[in-house]
């Protein structure tokens, strides 16, 4: 798989039957389709105005929730517009909202998810993990201070690019899940004992129903440096993949330390990530900022080679 497409690789492949258009908005000429999820097919395309490469997501004409998928969708292109940040997917464009088939333009991003970076790598260093946690907390204080919760931080959203050099430069994708503190975006499918998100990275809160408020993106962050550092995830049962005993293990336990299953890491590093996994929220990092000061911290000790 090509590097210009890697960042795309959790999407299935779009039925050979399915038709699609070659222009969309007189001034994007689709180049090739790359996939769809859930309530969005995506497309790389060619802005006829600019020349630039651009990713095209366009509302699944016949989705499995069509009234659903269209809140989702418009909500998750609402959401980027109100988003300036460098961590952040860049929107570039909308269509219509009340178009039969709505889309929105994206910068096209060249790089691999962190979830491919993983099964590459299994599990990474120290300052590799720190440093793409100081950024995506970067990028979530911008989130949150426009009173939004991405409810989906996971490797799969995360996509690295990675220079010669070494430096990581990444950007956070997918805010169709996405929501204002307090306010659910789907009031008609998202109720109290309703699972919304990636139940591998969800904080108790969301597993139990309950609307989250930004702690929620800091336990899922804290479950993905976890699995980061110890090719682990923290409360995943070893023998059973029962999601009632995930469940019971996320809201009735607490994980291991990271330097029980992977010695050296340091009572430093353990410190920083059960913070983030604690089971009540006002035990967490209360926001951002503050788990992004303990990231910093802990890079400023780290020996320089």
């Amino acid at each position: 798989m090509s590097d210009r497409s890697r960042f795309l690789e959790g999407l299935e492949p779009l039925d050979v039957e399915e038709t699609w258009p070659m222009l969309l908005g007189g001034r994007y000429r689709i180049v090739r389709p790359m996939g769809q999820g859930g309530y969005g097919r995506v497309f790389e395309a060619v802005d006829l105005l600019t020349e630039q490469t651009v990713a095209i997501k366009q509302l699944r004409p016949h989705g499995l929730s069509p009234a659903t998928d269209r809140v989702r969708f418009l909500n998750e292109a609402r959401t980027l517009e109100a988003l300036e940040n460098t961590v952040i997917v860049t929107l570039h464009d909308t269509a219509n909202p009340d178009d039969e088939v709505p889309f929105f333009v994206m910068e096209f991003i060249e790089g691999e998810t962190l979830a491919a970076y993983l099964r590459r790598r299994r599990y990474l260093s120290v300052r590799e993990v720190f440093l793409i946690a100081a950024r995506l907390l970067e990028g979530l204080a911008a989130v949150h201070e426009v009173g939004v919760v991405h409810r989906d931080i996971k490797p799969g959203n995360v996509v690295l690019k990675i220079s010669d050099l070494g430096e990581i430069s990444l950007k956070l994708l997918d805010f169709g899940l996405s929501g204002r503190f307090g306010i659910d975006p789907l009031p008609r499918v998202t109720k109290v004992g309703h699972v919304v998100g990636t139940p591998g990275y969800m904080a108790p809160e969301q597993l139990l129903g309950c609307t989250p408020d930004p702690r929620s993106d800091l336990f899922s962050l804290g479950i993905t440096m976890y699995q980061a550092l110890t090719a682990h995830r923290p409360f995943e049962p070893r023998k059973s993949a029962d999601l009632a005993e995930y469940v019971r293990r996320v809201t009735r336990t607490s994980p291991d330390p990271p330097s029980r299953l992977r010695p050296g890491l340091g009572e430093a590093v353990d410190d920083v990530i059960l913070r983030a996994l604690r089971r009540q929220p006002a035990e967490r990092y209360q926001d951002a900022a503050q788990m992004r000061v303990a990231c910093d911290g802990l890079l400023a000790r780290l020996p320089v080679f």
